[in-house]
């Protein structure tokens, strides 16, 4: 049943079925629209809309449905585009993947329409709370329940506000300073008057943001820009025909940076003041015998152990230098005599605990050829693989928050065993293996990077930044077309791209039938000397096999006779 409330500036309807009392009303300045029960694929008549700039976001929605049948969850709907009104939401209990929610809209002679659409996977969460960042674009500000619909149409009990006659202050960027009146909507008369300002200059009560008034735009129902001033303060006169506008102030905001030096050095600058979504550099200097090891503090994963560390400031901070022995910590010898093979079990390693920062690391025949999987986000000394028969799988992956790299700073040698990375979902790119050496690397011919079978185990699409499960009739599609049968068309037709680039590759190849190849990375500083064998196929079969996935070498010098390989295959 659909029930639909209007609130009037001295009036009240309510309308349920064909029941309504009103009294005597001017025109209206905001209306709510409340559609009860599920979305249904037909399109659904909200109320009036002359644009969607008109649509007062959050838009709320609960779940409907589902692998649990729970009606449970609400989302706030907050951006419009294409067609559509968004939100990202939780769907298992344990956070575990983001579903993604989509409702059709259209406007039609000045009323808004609403449709459902079905729920689809888009990304593996990496943080809360909310707005999570997908592809630059926060679709959801919040999520209240952990529980979102698989089948069906996915929303129900849908609530829209639309502003038809008044001004919306906001912001930009928005949370800073205090506007007046604050930002919002307020309803305006046709040609009333209203007084609205910004601070010229404001700081929070830490100290540590600070945000200048540069001025100030208007915009119509459209979009479109009317006018706009270097006024912190003015009086806005609402148009004689009334309408919508939305009043943005213009913000400059900066972050305060510190930075301190553990004992054993010093840093520079101590403060520093960066516009937001700038760039901060703060460099760490070590006293006579010691070696810089790492920022502990705000400095992002992507620049912790780099010196001087450069990062992207998006809110204050501060970070403290941490300084070791030059001649680093000690080192480890792989057992593998543990419950467990992670290299963060002390009793797999024969000196009894987990390695530490600057460590340097061997892996030889006391390892007996047990595997490793390397979960120690840590900056190395060294690395030394020699009469070692096992494999070694990092755990790094694509997102800078994570361990999104191993850093050995000086030499990295592999006589013998095997190096590679987890295996990515069918529905996101996580895993790859990405190492940088600060001296020199040597592959031996009885060592191998091998990132085969470690891609996507379904097709890639790049223009939807999604997945494809295409069934048993084409092969991977990365640097190049795959195979297509069975009366499907090409994959062109299909809508599937070759992705990625021919000079920087660092995507997993896509699953056909089978797995694609995973991706390696390696930033070498010194010389590169491959005997032994990198490699990201697709896995070998008869037909529609995977990918290949890809191989992004860089180094100051490049020799060996070994072999690099990224190939599709089949038998």
């Amino acid at each position: 049943m659909k029930t639909m409330r209007r609130a009037f500036r001295h009036s009240l309807c309510i309308v349920h079925s064909a029941l309504c009392i009103a009294f005597a009303a001017t025109a209206a300045l905001a209306e709510d629209y409340v559609l009860s029960g599920a979305l249904q694929k037909t399109w659904t008549e909200m109320g009036p809309c002359p644009s969607v700039g008109n649509i007062i976001f959050p838009i709320e929605a609960k779940s409907c449905g589902g692998y649990t049948g729970i009606y449970s969850c609400t989302s706030s709907f907050v951006r419009a585009e294409s067609g559509g009104i968004y939100s990202a939401i939780f769907q298992w209990d344990d956070g575990t993947y983001i579903k993604h929610v989509k409702a059709n809209f259209k406007i039609e002679e000045e009323k808004l329409y609403v449709q459902g659409v079905r729920a689809g996977y888009i990304t593996k969460s990496g943080s809360t709370p909310y707005p999570y960042d997908f592809n630059n674009q926060a679709y959801s500000s919040q999520t209240l329940a952990t529980t979102l619909t698989g089948n069906g149409y996915g929303l129900k009990d849908l609530t829209a506000h639309v502003l038809l006659n008044g001004i919306r202050v906001t912001a930009n960027p928005e949370g800073f300073g205090e506007t007046s009146p604050g930002c919002g909507v307020v309803p305006l008369e046709s040609g009333a008057s209203l007084p609205v300002s910004c601070p010229a200059a404001w700081t929070n009560a830490a100290g540590d943001t600070a945000a200048t008034c540069t001025g100030w735009k208007l915009f119509d129902v459209d979009g479109e820009l009317v006018s706009s001033g270097p006024e912190t303060s003015f009086t806005y006169v609402h148009p004689a025909s009334g309408g919508y506008r939305r009043l943005e102030w213009q913000l400059a905001v900066e972050y305060k940076v510190a930075a301190a030096a553990g004992a054993g050095g010093t840093v520079s600058p101590t403060e520093q003041w960066v516009p937001a979504n700038g760039t901060a550099t703060i460099a760490a200097t070590a006293d006579a015998g010691l070696t810089f090891a790492r920022w502990t503090g705000d400095v992002p994963g992507t620049a912790k152990y780099d010196n001087p560390a450069v990062f992207a400031v998006h809110a204050p901070g501060g970070a403290t230098a941490q300084f070791l022995p030059a001649a680093g910590s000690g080192t480890w010898h792989w057992t593998g005599a543990g419950a467990n093979a992670l290299a963060s079990t002390p009793a797999n390693w024969a000196e009894g605990t987990a390695p530490a920062d600057l460590a340097n690391i061997v892996f030889d025949a006391g390892g007996e050829g047990k595997p490793c999987t390397w979960d120690l986000d840590i900056p190395l000394k060294s690395w030394l693989q020699t009469n070692y028969t096992g494999t070694v799988t990092f755990q790094t992956v694509y997102a800078e928050t994570g361990f999104s790299k191993l850093r050995i700073r000086g030499d990295c040698t592999l006589h013998s065993g095997k190096w590679t990375h987890l295996a990515n979902a069918a529905i996101y790119r996580q895993y790859r293996l990405y190492a940088s050496v600060g001296g020199n690397m040597t592959i031996g011919p009885s060592a191998s990077i091998d990132a085969t079978d470690r891609g996507y185990s379904q097709q890639y699409v790049a223009s939807t930044g999604a997945m494809r499960n295409l069934g048993n009739y084409h092969g991977g599609t990365y640097g190049g077309y795959g195979s297509w049968n069975n009366g499907l068309g090409t994959p062109h037709e299909g809508g599937i791209e070759p992705y990625g680039s021919i000079t920087a590759p660092e995507d997993p190849g896509s699953g056909g039938l089978y797995r694609g190849g995973g991706a390696i990375r390696l930033d070498v500083a010194g010389v590169m000397t491959l005997e032994g064998t990198l490699l990201a196929n697709g896995v070998l079969r008869d037909y529609y096999s995977g990918s290949g996935g890809s191989v992004y070498l860089r180094a100051g010098t490049i020799s060996g006779s070994g072999s690099i390989l990224a190939n599709g295959q089949l038998n």
